[in-house]
């Protein structure tokens, strides 16, 4: 028997306690009628959620954080505040500091410096996310999807 292979986890929701689920509220000049408990889209993470997704999230930088120097050409990285992931093309030392090359055009040249020792997220993949997956059903808040393993050949 194969062993099942998660494809993402979510955190548990319930229905939100300001608008009701609506996603809109009351009207003012910022956000307009949108909801700000849940930005519009009528849920917000429930007790069991909120701690979940705490947990997760340390489990992420205890685990899921590389330094400077431990990072790698295929790693998908989120630079600064960024929301998107980028996947690191090359690594390369300089006077002290490790640069990661993105090439993405928002950064100077394509690359993003990074301080050696410098903590860095990286997004779980492959067999990282396997074992994430793996804690978060420890969680009661935690909502692991899996592959469809009837539609594997």
């Amino acid at each position: 028997m194969t062993e099942r292979r998660a494809k993402i986890v979510r955190y548990e929701t319930k229905v939100c306690t300001r608008c009701n689920g609506s996603g809109s509220h009351s009207f003012n000049l910022r956000d307009g009628t949108r909801c700000w408990k849940c930005w519009g889209n009528g849920t917000q993470l429930s007790a069991n959620g909120k701690r979940a997704l705490k947990r997760i999230s340390a489990w992420k930088a205890e685990h899921l954080t590389r330094t400077g120097e431990t990072l790698q050409t295929g790693d998908l990285i989120r630079p600064h505040s960024s929301r998107a992931w980028r996947k690191v093309c090359e690594v390369r030392e300089s006077d002290g500091r490790v640069f990661a090359v993105v090439h993405e055009k928002e950064f100077q040249n394509g690359e993003w410096a990074v301080g050696i020792g410098d903590g860095i997220q990286i997004k779980a993949q492959g067999e990282s996310f396997q074992a994430l997956a793996k804690f978060a059903a420890r969680y009661k808040g935690a909502i692991i999807e899996y592959h469809d393993d009837a539609s594997e050949g």
